[in-house]
């Protein structure tokens, strides 16, 4: 490694990846910790959201993967990835039951992708390389 040039491609896709990768885990152990300790929602609901969190994160690995098929994986994990980040911040403003299950369900939906695309861009990183 040249002082020049110090991550190479692959460096820095596995360091964009790592992080990709734990700052989607971020609101799946603070979701529930934030709706109770601010009161949006007793226990009973707080608790609820983790499970409706993962729910909808069913559907979000099923579906971006058909439409990956017409547009390519790139050009669907990249606005996944903006509208999760948008909704990871939206959760600071969010002062109501319905807004926060609402929050709930839509990050599990755009996080779906980040589990079920990255294998796409493995096979076609080791595709691209054989010829």
């Amino acid at each position: 490694m040249s002082l020049s040039r110090p991550f190479g491609q692959y460096e820095s896709a596995r360091l964009s990846a790592r992080g990709l990768t734990e700052s989607r885990y971020g609101p799946f152990f603070y979701i529930t910790y934030y709706a109770v300790t601010t009161k949006i929602t007793g226990g009973s609901l707080g608790f609820y959201l983790l499970s409706i969190l993962n729910a909808a994160s069913v559907f979000g690995r099923i579906l971006p993967n058909f439409v990956a098929d017409e547009v390519g994986p790139f050009n669907v994990i990249v606005p996944c990835a903006v509208v999760a980040g948008a909704l990871t911040l939206g959760l600071i403003g969010t002062h109501s039951a319905g807004g926060i299950v609402a929050i709930a369900a839509l990050y599990g939906f755009f996080s779906g992708s980040f589990v079920s695309l990255p294998p796409v861009f493995q096979i076609l990183a080791s595709c691209s390389t054989m010829y």
